[in-house]
C-alpha cells in the first residue's frame, strides 16, 4: 500500500483550543482536503499512523483539519512538521504537464540516450522549480524545471529527458 500513498501536505501547528491543526497543502490546492475521511500521518521515523478525519475547513489561506484523538492544542503541537499522506485517488488531481513530486523523484535523467543521473528532489526556486539531479560521479546538478532545459518527462518510464543546454549550467 505504501506505493499508493502520496504526501499532500504538512502540519504546521495546532489551531484553537480543540486540537485542530493548521496544514499547508503541497499542491496549493484545497478542494481535495474537504472530502477526506482518513489520512496517514508520517512521522520523522517514517512510520504511518492512520487517523480518521472529523472535519476540514478553510480559514483564509490555511487549511484547518480536525483528526480523531487530537483534542487539545498541546497534543496538536506534537504533530507539527508531520506530513499528511493519502491514497493517490484522494490527492489533488493533476492537470496536463503536472507531476507528483514522488513520481519525479523516481526518474532517471537523460540527455538523448546518455544517462546523466537520478532526480533526487524538486527545489522551489524564486523564478522556477529546480530539479536536483545526482550524477553517477556523486556530483549534484541543479536544472531549472523549464521547457528551455527539460525536453520531455515520461513518468510511465521513470525518465526525464533534458536538453543539451543543461551541460552548460
Amino acid at each position: 500500500m505504501t506505493d499508493d500513498r502520496i504526501a499532500i501536505g504538512i502540519i504546521r501547528t495546532s489551531f484553537g483550543v480543540k486540537g485542530e491543526l493548521k496544514v499547508k497543502s503541497f499542491s496549493g490546492e484545497v478542494k481535495h482536503f474537504l472530502s477526506l475521511k482518513k489520512v496517514f500521518l508520517k512521522d520523522k521515523g517514517n512510520r504511518f499512523l492512520l487517523k480518521k478525519v472529523e472535519y476540514v475547513r478553510s480559514a483564509k489561506d490555511d487549511i484547518i483539519i480536525k483528526l480523531e484523538g487530537i483534542d487539545s492544542p498541546e497534543v496538536g503541537k506534537t504533530f507539527s512538521g508531520t506530513e499528511i499522506w493519502v491514497s493517490r485517488a484522494e490527492a489533488s488531481p493533476l492537470e496536463p504537464d503536472e507531476y507528483y513530486l514522488a513520481d519525479l523523484c523516481r526518474c532517471t535523467a537523460y540527455i538523448g540516450v546518455e544517462k546523466i543521473g537520478v532526480v533526487r528532489s524538486l527545489i522551489e526556486g524564486s523564478s522556477s522549480d529546480l530539479l536536483e539531479i545526482v550524477r553517477e560521479n556523486g556530483q549534484t546538478l541543479i536544472v531549472p524545471f523549464l521547457d528551455e532545459y527539460v525536453d520531455q518527462v515520461n513518468i510511465e518510464e521513470n525518465k526525464v529527458f533534458l536538453k543539451e543546454l543543461v551541460l552548460e549550467l
